[in-house]
């Protein structure tokens, strides 16, 4: 974001100037603070200019320092900014249910926008993975949008076998048994070998899974850990072609890194462990 200082008398910038020269710098700081916390869905930056009375070129010098320590974000297409979810959960008492649900999407977001693929949560129901929030990649071809929530086999999923990982063993069992000897055929000639898979997903921290779901689909995932308990995972998928070798070790990063950071936004949210509110809206 690259503006002009424009102060000159009669322009918008001018008239802020009129006012914004009678603040110091950290009140210029939490006047621009303010001015953004009233806009949920993120404000331009003559419009933030406009309602703060503070120059553009001073409200941009602003915003952009506050969005370098992560107090505010902005988005890359139309360049408005909003409070970020960190800012929020510093704030006590404004971690809700509806910012734990935009943290998310922030997440998803930012790992559908580095992979280049569709990105999503999935949890345990009984022995199935349920998608239970996902957001589409750039490509419509080779990852349709399918519906949320919807049930799949865990154990030949990557986020399933992350969930499976840290779960008790008879629920492995169980959904392995049930659909082993269904297509698509699986290198696992025994739940022994499943259990071994999981062992070494819990030594690595996250699940590659090639054409176990869907024949010719890659997906990569990694548990997001909240208290301790992983109760969640996340991921990423797309077709071989897209989701070669090179890309994948790019992609092994991307889902970890975020993963990390969305089991602190949820423990940092004060909602606690287990609660799947953040999923609603999707």
């Amino acid at each position: 974001m690259s503006t002009p200082d424009s102060t000159a008398p009669g322009s918008a910038d001018g008239a802020g100037a009129a006012r914004g020269s009678e603040l110091g710098l950290v009140q210029k700081t939490v006047v621009v603070v303010r001015t953004v916390a009233g806009y949920p869905e993120g404000i331009g930056l003559s419009d933030l200019s406009r309602e703060s009375g503070i120059a553009k070129a001073t409200c941009h010098r602003v915003a952009t320092a506050l969005e370098a320590e992560g107090w505010l974000v902005s988005d890359p297409l139309t360049r408005r900014v909003r409070l970020s979810l960190d800012l929020l959960f510093m704030t006590e008492g404004l971690a809700t249910e509806e910012s734990v649900t935009r943290g998310v999407r922030d997440v998803l977001t930012d790992v559908a926008r580095a992979t280049g693929e569709t990105a999503g949560v999935d949890r345990l129901s009984g022995d199935q993975a349920m998608v239970i929030v996902e957001v589409p990649g750039p490509h419509l071809i080779g990852h349709a949008p399918r519906r949320v929530p919807r049930l799949l086999s865990s154990w030949r999923t990557s986020t399933g076998r992350v969930l499976l990982a840290w779960e008790d063993p008879d629920v492995a069992r169980a959904s392995f048994e049930r659909d082993a000897s269904q297509p698509p055929l699986t290198s696992f000639r025994s739940f022994d070998d499943l259990a071994a898979e999981l062992a070494a997903i819990r030594a690595r921290g996250y699940a590659v899974t090639q054409s176990q779901l869907e024949q010719g689909l890659t997906a990569v995932a990694a548990p997001v850990r909240v208290h301790g308990q992983v109760t969640y995972a996340l991921w990423t998928s797309g077709p071989h072609y897209r989701l070669t070798e090179e890309r994948l070790s790019s992609a092994v990063e991307v889902v970890t890194s975020q993963a990390q950071r969305l089991g602190a936004l949820l423990e940092r949210s004060g909602l606690g462990p287990g609660v799947a509110a953040f999923a609603a809206g999707y």
